[in-house]
């Protein structure tokens, strides 16, 4: 029956993804939203990605900060900034997500234990087609900066105390759930 509720969950989330219709030209429609719940629901998206490496997420969102997000766009900018740090972090690391409310904002914080962005290219990381990886595209941080954009909360860069990266993205006026 557990297993019954996680799968119903999933498919959930991919339904509700793929039927977002988020297209560039669409405004942005904000909603309350759990930093948690969301959180939780990007980890559960990325977890199904399996690449043979054991890499754990940790959400340390506390439940009863809410936002006014358009929840679409904001599950795009954490599976963005979550799969950059599955990219970054080597096999066993911890990708850990928190939040907290400081000047009248929400902090959401995406942080890794990887290699770190050179001090030489941090300016450039959130410019469309520059990227580091063999692979990649070059798109992820900056879809991710305009979608926060669209959702008037702006997101940056820190290098993390581990020696990784630490992604923030910043929200004005953030709510607390009432307790029922």
């Amino acid at each position: 029956i557990q297993q019954t509720r996680r799968i119903s969950t999933i498919m959930h989330s991919l339904v509700s993804f793929s039927h977002s219709g988020m297209q560039a030209d669409q405004p942005c429609r904000p909603e309350p939203i759990s930093m948690h719940s969301i959180t939780s629901e990007a980890i559960q998206l990325m977890s199904l990605q399996q690449d043979g490496r054991n890499i754990h997420y940790e959400n340390h969102c506390d439940e009863n900060i809410q936002i006014n997000s358009d929840r679409q766009r904001l599950l795009q900018v954490l599976l963005n900034l979550l799969s950059n740090a599955r990219d970054a972090s080597n096999d066993e690391a911890t990708i850990v997500v928190t939040n907290s409310i400081k000047d009248k904002q929400a902090i959401l914080t995406v942080s890794d234990a990887g290699c770190g962005i050179p001090a030489g290219i941090q300016d450039r990381i959130f410019e469309p087609f520059f990227t580091t990886e063999k692979t990649g595209t070059g798109l992820g941080l900056y879809i991710a900066k305009e979608l926060c954009e669209c959702n008037h909360a702006h997101l940056s860069y820190f290098p993390a105390d581990n020696g990784g990266s630490c992604f923030r993205i910043t929200f004005a006026d953030p709510r607390r759930r009432r307790a029922d």
